[in-house]
């Protein structure tokens, strides 16, 4: 006849089966947090979803990618502003584990009416509270998307973010040679996708419509690439009209054979030569037409004008008296023009022109 279990040994048996099951569900908690909450899929979903609700500051801090300056300038929430400019409908497709350790994932995500796939590789980094590993995004979801403008513009606003045209990375036609001022500037932008709309920077002197650049992965250099058509407005080209007037005016004051400096100087007059400067005097300038500025090139900075005519008197000796002359010239005035401070300068070539007819 069996014996009893003694209480003692009955309650040591229960205390093992609760501690067995105990690690038992333990492990299987373990297990389905560790494959779950902490797992490289978990991660992988809270950087899309960042991304996808416009949080880009919580997506960089998840995946920093090591970049300031002009090429973090979209990294933040305020560059995915406005409507419809974010990914949706992201998922993980596929996830493969690679011989060193790491893990690949196959995504896709929705931008308008497209579907687009990339992958992000996870590499283990450490681990969370001693026991959960930690998973770092090696492969942030970033793509170049570039801008053309000239450096005239100063500054272009994408999706309400300000980014600064001057020291831009590359210039055309300069293999990313050192900034010049005579040049446009290619913006090169990291940015995560979505849809950018690029407007110039509020001006009184120069304008452009605003271009939309759609940023996604797989899609072409070109068609994440676009050019800001820079243009002069009114008031640029009246306050270049005003400078050359100003400027003529005050060569027409010379009294001289050819005033310094001035379009119609140097103008070809051999009865004005050096060897017989004695024989004229009382030079009088005056502007009988005034050119009109045209050719305003935003990209160069630079202005042209159509033919202007200077008109001047002067007394010719002849014997021992003075007979009063008077003769013309056509000339062109060129220059370059920069805004500073909403201001406008102009600086006159010395290949403006005296036409000499």
């Amino acid at each position: 006849m069996t014996q009893p279990a003694d209480p003692a040994q009955r309650r040591r048996v229960i205390t093992i089966t609760a501690i067995v099951g105990a690690c038992i569900l333990l492990g299987i908690v373990y297990g389905v947090v560790n494959s779950t909450v902490f797992s490289a899929k978990s991660v992988a979903n809270s950087y899309l979803s960042s991304i996808a609700a416009g949080r880009f500051s919580e997506a960089t801090n998840l995946a920093d990618p090591h970049l300031n300056g002009n090429k973090a300038a979209l990294l933040t929430d305020k560059a995915a502003g406005g409507a419809n400019t974010t990914i949706y409908n992201q998922r993980i497709t596929s996830s493969a584990r690679q011989p060193d350790g790491s893990t690949q994932l196959g995504i896709s995500y929705m931008l308008g009416t497209r579907t687009y796939t990339s992958t992000l590789t996870m590499t283990p980094s450490g681990s969370k509270f001693l026991l959960f590993r930690n998973w770092h995004i090696n492969t942030p979801l970033l793509t170049t998307m570039s801008l053309q403008v000239p450096q005239a513009a100063g500054t272009v606003n994408i999706n309400g973010v300000p980014v600064s045209v001057k020291g831009a990375a590359s210039h055309s036609g300069n293999d990313n040679s050192s900034s010049t001022d005579e040049s446009d500037t290619t913006l090169e932008l990291n940015a995560y996708p979505g849809v950018y709309t690029a407007k110039l920077a509020q001006s009184d002197y120069l304008t452009a419509s605003p271009v939309v650049i759609t940023n996604a992965n797989g899609i072409s250099s070109e068609s994440a690439s676009q050019s800001l058509d820079v243009r002069p407005t009114h008031k640029l080209t009246t306050a270049i009209q005003d400078a050359v007037r100003k400027k003529l005016d005050t060569c027409a004051a010379s009294t001289s054979a050819n005033p310094q400096g001035c379009p119609f100087s140097n103008s070809g007059y051999s009865s004005f030569s050096t060897s017989m400067s004695d024989d004229y005097r009382n030079f009088a300038w005056s502007i009988a037409s005034y050119p009109t500025v045209q050719n305003v090139d935003v990209s160069a900075k630079s202005f042209e004008t159509t033919s202007g005519n200077a008109k001047v008197t002067y007394d010719e000796k002849s014997g021992d008296d003075w007979s009063p002359e008077s003769d013309s010239n056509s000339f062109t005035v060129n220059g370059t023009f920069s805004i500073v401070n909403n201001q406008v300068k102009v600086t006159f070539s010395d290949e403006s022109t005296g036409l000499g007819y």
